[in-house]
């Protein structure tokens, strides 16, 4: 028990006679029954908080690639008048259409007003409008 006690001192810690009394402003009790740990005597090689890493890759965005369309910002506002904002997110749907022109299919991101509008109007005229290349979203 000498060594031991020899080994905590020289670490900078302190023995304490009571557990009861380890119960100070700034120390740290340790798993050890009356062996206290003073946060002023340790020192530390690296930050004890590691901050963490943000993603910066591609991001899919939630665009109707025809339309345009993207959220809406929403305010929900209470009885008691207070205001809650949320975004209201575009009826997306990824579809595989056929292009005549070409004879291939073709994979966009689609709103379901786009999906009609498709069906009413055709592929290659709602494209143009949107002023895009349907070769760009030939699907493999």
């Amino acid at each position: 028990m000498a060594t031991a006690a020899a080994a905590w001192a020289a670490s900078g810690t302190q023995l304490s006679s009571s557990i009861a009394g380890s119960r100070t402003l700034g120390s740290k009790r340790s798993e050890f029954a009356g062996v206290t740990t003073s946060l002023a005597n340790l020192s530390l090689s690296k930050p004890a908080v590691v901050p963490l890493e943000r993603y910066t890759g591609p991001v899919a965005k939630r665009v109707c690639d025809l339309t345009g369309k993207k959220a809406n910002n929403k305010m929900i506002v209470t009885f008691s008048h207070k205001r809650i904002h949320k975004l209201q997110q575009p009826n997306l749907f990824m579809k595989r259409l056929w292009w005549e022109k070409k004879g291939k299919f073709v994979r966009m991101k689609l709103s379901a007003s786009a999906i009609k509008s498709v069906d009413k109007h055709g592929l290659e005229e709602m494209a143009k409008k949107a002023g895009l290349d349907l070769n760009d979203y030939i699907s493999a």
